[in-house]
């Protein structure tokens, strides 16, 4: 995924141009629009300093075809007891999924060129829109639109099957947690953080997710063309937006762009899909 603020911030662009009844739906249920930004991402939240059945079914779906998710959600949609507030929220994985696809198969190539990790590469990504946007990218809260409150997990845990509200509930308290957690301005908490990644054996995954004090000069080349594929990513998300409306009244297929996951890789799964098949070991 790129970082917690480049899907905020994307979310809030398409949010302003988004019109007719998308706009009304998206402004009524605002929360759960703001936790779709984040996808299939927060499940990886719930008790992540070990494997589980909610955070593997987080991990499984990126794997699968945009296509098996979303015709899955419009499925679920039509007898969810909160139709609106649950198309809110897709809506904002509408805007999850645009960003994803664009830019992860470009990050997985800067990976290979570099050396670096995944959360290296595009927590520079979030350091350059949050600089560009006046804040602070040491000092910034990143996790302050998302609403950890069992109503919204209600709405939510129709669309993961075999993951209860409960469970999405922690998943977003942990979202919350772990994104204060890791923002680190002091160099006392930075050095404990990283002595306590060394001692769960957890560093090589962790370290990047805390933003340098300066930018990383390793990332110089993939910062510029990831800011260049966020631009992409955000007319994406946009377009994506407006037509799953037609896709849900039966007025137009899905886009194409769904037959890749959320990795930007073509799956065999690209076709509809009944149901998604979660972990339930």
């Amino acid at each position: 995924m790129p970082s917690t603020y480049a899907h905020f911030k994307a979310g809030q662009a398409v949010r302003a141009q988004l019109q007719g009844d998308a706009r009304r739906v998206v402004e009524t249920h605002l929360p759960l629009y703001q936790i779709g930004l984040h996808g299939p991402d927060i499940l990886f939240y719930y008790k992540p300093y070990g494997k589980n059945r909610v955070n593997r079914t987080g991990y499984r779906l990126h794997e699968k075809s945009g296509a098996s998710f979303f015709s899955f959600a419009a499925k679920a949609l039509r007898s969810h007891p909160q139709p609106d507030a649950a198309l809110a929220y897709l809506y904002g994985v509408v805007c999850h999924f645009a960003l994803d696809v664009t830019c992860h198969g470009y990050i997985a190539a800067a990976m290979a060129r570099t050396g670096l990790s995944h959360a290296e590469v595009e927590v520079e990504l979030d350091r350059a829109l949050l600089a560009r946007d006046g804040m602070d990218p040491v000092r910034a809260h990143l996790a302050g639109h998302i609403a950890p409150t069992r109503e919204n997990a209600a709405v939510i845990q129709d669309f993961y099957p075999g993951v209860s509200a409960e469970e999405v509930y922690k998943a977003l308290r942990g979202f919350v947690f772990y994104s204060e957690l890791l923002r680190a301005p002091s160099p006392l908490k930075r050095r404990a953080l990283m002595a306590a990644f060394r001692a769960a054996g957890c560093w090589r995954e962790m370290h990047g997710m805390v933003v340098n004090y300066r930018p990383d000069p390793r990332c110089v080349e993939s910062t510029a063309r990831l800011l260049e594929l966020y631009e992409q990513g955000e007319a994406l998300a946009l377009r994506l937006a407006e037509e799953y409306g037609a896709y849900l009244s039966g007025a137009a297929p899905l886009d194409a762009v769904y037959r890749f996951n959320f990795e930007s890789e073509k799956t065999a799964d690209e076709g509809e899909q009944d149901e998604i098949q979660t972990d339930e070991g």
